[in-house]
């Protein structure tokens, strides 16, 4: 499933439930950071967020949000058919290492 906007995939992640969610940072109406964060309020599953190579603080944002990885565009296909097993493995080791629960943080 994709969606164009922000809008539209808060109703596909609250309907449809996804195995993995892919986010791009520049989305019309919620950034991919905002959009992140309040994801991860809802579901624990895992999301890999594409940012812009330029920017590395958007990077720490994103993974601060709840993003389980960060991947800088361009990715190619490979890449990213090689991440979804490393991004759920991430957040169980990140989530047992870290004592604050990130779901209960609310954002900035």
């Amino acid at each position: 499933m994709n969606s164009a906007d922000g809008v539209g995939t808060l109703t596909i992640v609250s309907h449809a439930q996804p195995d993995l969610i892919l986010l791009d940072i520049d989305l019309p109406g919620i950034d991919g950071i905002t959009l992140c964060g309040t994801i991860r309020t809802q579901v624990t599953t895992p999301i890999i967020l594409l940012t812009n190579g330029a920017d590395e603080l958007q990077q720490v944002i994103g993974l601060d949000r709840g993003a389980d990885l960060c991947l800088v565009k361009p990715v190619s296909l490979a890449e990213l058919r090689a991440h979804p097993c490393a991004a759920a493995a991430g957040r169980a080791q990140r989530d047992a290492a870290c004592p604050i629960d990130r779901r209960r943080q609310s954002a900035p």
